[in-house]
């Protein structure tokens, strides 16, 4: 498709009970976002509703002349700003600083810094008053990030996650480890000999494992089927695909193959994602959620 797409306006339709039939009808819908785009295809124009389609937010972004973002400016249902980030951009193309305006009196800013292999290495926030308020440090081996830390003002860790990988750069562990609200847990990965992921499993602070998930792969080395267990539930997560590998259908399973939700997606000929039917089960409740989402184009 050589149009570029100038806008792109999502539309949500509920269905509901029909009380003399067993079908459903679809109400009348409503637009809930718009995205415009310029002619470089950047966003710069982002829109959210309500149900009456009254604006909710509003986010509008500039770009320099290499197509990098250097503000974002959010606005709520009317003109007054609510806030604005400016980003300073570097030679090589990275955010070296991003300012962000609350008021005139409160502005915050963030410093970034990378290596020599131009990877970002730290990000320092400052508050209002040029306090540090927050470090977060990247560590990196053999081009693999194996440690994202953060420290507060006092150079104090407070959070932090740690990878691990394989000869093949596969992600073999992550680890997380929040000593703010004393929650640590860690993920162990494993792989087939085509470098996909076929389990992952979950351990809390006690090494006790919580959490398994398996996948199955079509030839096309989609994923399939996703397995997830715990202690509680074993839910099933199945995927397919048209011809050009679109995701066309998600459905979810309970222990009992009890339908818990429904995704369906139809795209046109461009792969333009254009419809979603969505239907929620709420079994223990015996609730049944059922809407639509449309996509409507607009190309210069």
């Amino acid at each position: 498709m050589n149009k570029k797409i100038k806008s792109i306006t999502a539309f949500h339709f509920d269905y509901i009970p029909h009380e003399e039939a067993e079908e459903e009808i679809q109400i009348e819908g409503y637009k809930t976002a718009l995205e415009e785009f310029d002619n470089s295809s950047n966003l710069v124009k982002e829109i959210t509703f309500d149900e009456n389609e009254n604006i909710e937010q509003v986010y509008v972004y500039k770009y320099n002349e290499n197509g990098k973002p250097i503000e974002e400016i959010l606005y709520y249902d009317s003109d007054e700003v609510v806030n604005r980030k400016t980003y300073k951009i570097n030679g090589n193309g990275n955010i070296e600083k991003e300012t962000i305006f609350y008021s005139e009196e409160e502005i915050d800013t963030i410093a970034f810094n990378y290596n020599e292999e131009n990877q970002l290495t730290e990000k320092v926030h400052y508050n209002s008053d040029n306090e540090i308020e927050t470090i977060e440090k990247y560590v990196y081996l053999n081009n693999n990030l194996i440690e994202n830390s953060m420290y507060d003002g006092d150079n104090k860790l407070t959070f932090q996650k740690l990878f691990k990988y394989d000869e093949k750069n596969n992600e073999i562990e992550f680890e997380s480890n929040d000593l703010i609200e004393n929650i640590k847990f860690r993920k162990e990965y494993d792989y087939d000999d085509e470098g996909r992921r076929i389990e992952s499993l979950t351990y809390n602070a006690k090494e006790q494992l919580i959490e398994k998930s398996n996948y199955e792969y079509n030839k096309g080395n989609k994923a399939i089927q996703i397995i997830e267990e715990t202690a509680f539930k074993k839910n099933t997560i199945k995927f397919s695909y048209d011809e050009r590998e679109n995701m066309i259908c998600q459905e979810e399973y309970n222990k009992n193959n009890e339908l818990i939700s429904s995704i369906k997606r139809v795209y046109d000929e461009n792969n333009l994602h254009l419809e979603t039917d969505v239907i929620i089960n709420k079994i223990k409740e015996g609730i049944t959620q059922h809407y639509l989402t449309k996509n409507e184009y607009e190309f210069y």
